[in-house]
């Protein structure tokens, strides 16, 4: 074999091996990431789930604010009897930690509203915090400042026409400037929510997602809804979430949001695809937990 033969040969090899690992990367990638003409649905999908974490009606971070808001007005959540609508609350005793300061609470709710419904069950613990720094045992108004919530253990259950939801959610934040009853109160921290999802969309019909989405907010302030004798609870500001999928045939889901509180109930959901780059912008409705609207 002459010096040119040799060398086209060891091209050649060289070549192949390239073709091949090409190939086999390739199966790899097809093998975890979204197929060609999914990435638009599978936002819509990211979009969804993240109206209904942050809904009032849907179960999501709106019921907690609710909670929360009790906490910050009156230094405790409701236990028993009925909300607005009738729907049963029950809870066992309160217990307080005094070396701690930690309050406990367990919280279970069954709730039908309009043609959604949701079950509960909320494991609350929860600290107030004087203008000093110290905690307290009990509220009084002008003494307590602070309140550190934390949410575990929360187990939800809802059917409705968009979305079937098993979620485990957690939770941790503050809410500050409570001695100043001219201000409104300002929350800061995250909730998490991670389970097995079905959807029922017409693009996204039946299909099952395994999902954690955890939303992170910042010096928002709280807003409360008096619409048809109900009461709604929701953000005013901005915050983010990270949204993490995998669908049923195995296709990896990245997600990326900015979440803009327009503070009348809506919020405008700016979805980055974490793998080309893409930003796909859908309007919600966070007292319901939808879609209002595509686009802006």
């Amino acid at each position: 074999m002459n010096k040119l033969t040799l060398a086209f040969a060891k091209t050649f090899a060289v070549a192949i091996v390239i073709m091949i690992s090409a190939l086999v990367i390739g199966c790899k990638e097809n093998s975890t990431s979204e197929p060609p003409g999914a990435t638009t649905y599978d936002s819509e999908a990211a979009a969804d789930m993240t109206a209904t974490a942050l809904g009032n009606e849907s179960g999501g971070l709106g019921m907690s604010l609710g909670d929360s808001y009790a906490l910050a007005t009156t230094g405790s959540i409701p236990r028993m009897g009925t909300d607005a609508k009738g729907n049963p609350i029950m809870s066992s005793d309160s217990a307080y930690n005094p070396s701690t300061g930690w309050h406990t609470i367990n919280v279970t709710k069954n709730i039908t509203w309009n043609n959604r419904s949701v079950m509960a069950t909320f494991v609350y613990q929860y600290q107030l915090i004087d203008t000093a720094g110290q905690y307290q045992a009990k509220w009084k108004h002008g003494l307590i400042d602070k309140i550190n919530v934390i949410v575990t253990g929360n187990k939800q259950k809802e059917f409705g026409e968009r979305l079937d939801i098993d979620d485990s959610v957690s939770g941790a934040w503050s809410i500050i400037g409570l001695a100043n009853f001219n201000a409104n109160p300002i929350f800061s921290g995250s909730y998490t929510r991670t389970g097995v999802d079905s959807l029922l969309t017409k693009d996204n019909y039946e299909r099952t997602l395994n999902h954690t989405m955890t939303i992170s907010f910042a010096n928002d302030s709280l807003k409360r809804l008096l619409q048809n004798n109900d009461k709604y609870f929701f953000l005013d500001g901005t915050a983010n979430s990270t949204y993490h999928a995998l669908a049923g045939k195995g296709e990896l889901i990245d997600r990326s949001t900015v979440i803009t509180f327009n503070g009348d109930g809506t919020a405008t959901l700016d979805v980055t695809r974490t793998k080309d780059g893409v930003t796909d912008t859908f309007t919600v409705d966070v007292v319901v937990g939808i879609f209002k609207r595509f686009g802006r």
